[in-house]
């Protein structure tokens, strides 16, 4: 079996698993997403990738990739018609049929790619006994992959990418019975990773620009100071719509989400030596597992930066799988430590 080489990242968003492709020395070809400020942002930090400003409902792979072969397809889809935070409407929601485009896009390949990686939300596999989860696994199995529902893993980040974040994501991974005699990859077979403390990221006393603090007239700002008499100065506060709530475990973060960006919502806020103040841009970044030495935002609003940054997949977690295909079938690729 050959080495895994090549990559296509499809709803490539933030660049997550293209961080991650490249920690495996896997070349990312081509890179589609339909959303503006995370174009900008990855032709920003992948000057080399062709970056495609497509709806993928027409995107055609072949008129970029000049009939080379892709080894890696990923795809973090989107996740609200299977949150319970959003409309839950699965697969009858518009943007929930875009994963069948996913399945169109690998028909149209000459060659399948080895390995297909896609990211969602919990509730996919969770919803009505994973009967949602069972029409992606049918798809794929019917384009020859193997795959069922111990290869669909749901991850936190805490655990497996060693970040003070509380965030469970789903991670599907399909195996090409061309090159694979089997698919052996299941949560199980992952190392775990000591996660560190918030508060060895997060340094609460550098005073932060002003605009990250809340003013003591602001209404969030009483409602957080209420809840931090009871439980102190080592928790993430957040505002969901008019209550205030607090994170369930001391130095860990709740799940980022696309929310932050939206109007505010589930913005965390801790208590540093000048107030309370929302987690700077940079220190959602590196809970996410993005340094700012080695990524850059272009000049679009903080909103929109925070939303990507709730959409984000973690490249540890992916690395870590791809490291567990390495384990399992050595001949693929190199493995990988980070």
């Amino acid at each position: 079996m050959t080495d895994i080489k090549t990559h296509l990242a499809l709803f490539a968003g933030l660049g997550g698993f293209i961080i991650a492709a490249h920690a495996h020395r896997i070349e990312t070809l081509l890179a589609n997403e339909i959303n503006d400020n995370c174009v900008k942002t990855l032709k920003t930090n992948f000057p080399k990738i062709k970056v495609v400003n497509d709806d993928i409902r027409d995107l055609s792979i072949n008129k970029y990739i000049n009939n080379r072969k892709i080894d890696l397809l990923t795809a973090g889809f989107p996740c609200q018609s299977f949150s319970i935070a959003g409309e839950n409407k699965g697969f009858d929601d518009p943007r929930g049929m875009l994963f069948f485009e996913i399945l169109r896009i690998l028909k149209d390949l000459s060659v399948p790619p080895k390995i297909v990686l896609l990211e969602n939300v919990p509730n996919l596999k969770l919803y009505n006994s994973g009967e949602r989860l069972m029409v992606v696994i049918r798809g794929l199995r019917a384009l020859g992959y193997w795959v069922n529902q111990n290869n669909a893993m749901i991850l936190n980040t805490n655990k497996y990418a060693g970040s003070p974040q509380n965030r469970d994501r789903l991670f599907i991974v399909a195996l090409h019975s061309s090159y694979f005699k089997s698919n052996r990859v299941s949560e199980n077979n992952l190392n775990e990773i000591k996660n560190l403390n918030l508060w060895e990221l997060v340094n609460r006393k550098e005073q932060k620009n002003e605009s990250y603090y809340l003013s003591k007239d602001n209404k969030h700002f009483h409602l957080i100071e209420k809840l931090y008499n009871e439980y102190g100065k080592n928790y993430v506060y957040q505002i969901r719509r008019s209550i205030a709530r607090v994170s369930k475990n001391e130095g860990v973060c709740p799940t980022l989400t696309a929310n932050m960006g939206l109007g505010g919502h589930n913005v965390p806020f801790i208590f540093d030596d000048y107030g309370i103040r929302s987690l700077t841009i940079e220190e959602l970044l590196v809970l996410q597992g993005i340094h700012k030495q080695d990524f850059y935002f272009p000049e679009i609003p903080n909103s929109a930066k925070k939303e990507m940054i709730g959409n984000a997949v973690h490249p540890k977690i992916v690395i870590e799988i791809l490291n567990n295909i390495k384990t399992l079938y050595p001949n693929n690729m190199e493995k990988i430590y980070a």
